[in-house]
Parts: structure tokens; sequence; C-alpha cells
């Protein structure tokens, strides 16, 4: 039986496309500056997955 959490459920969604990596995080981090905060997340942002499953975001 599948799981129902969002999360889950975008994961199982998203994988079978094998165009990246379902990265399930909707809070925005707080240690971002502010207009990245208030921006939010662009399509073409790039940014790097570490190991502990954090996402530093480059540009």
């Amino acid at each position: 039986m599948h799981s129902t959490a969002a999360s889950d459920i975008y994961a199982r969604l998203l994988l079978p496309h094998s165009h990246g990596y379902p990265f399930w995080i909707p809070e925005p981090n707080e240690a971002l500056p502010a207009e990245y905060i208030n921006a939010g997340i662009n399509v073409g942002d790039l940014g790097l997955v570490r190991q502990d499953i954090s996402c530093s975001t480059s540009f």
C-alpha cells in the first residue's frame, strides 16, 4: 500500500519521469537573504543538494 503523505505522493509521481530529484521542503529556509525568501523558488534556479539532504541555492 502506498503512503498518502504529500511528500511521498510527490516523489512517487515525479521520480519515474527522470527529470530531477523531488525535493520536498515546503517551508522557506529562514537562513536565506530576504530577497530569496520573498521571491521563492523559480524555474531555472540552481542549487546543491548536500548529503544531509539540505539544499544550498547557487543562483
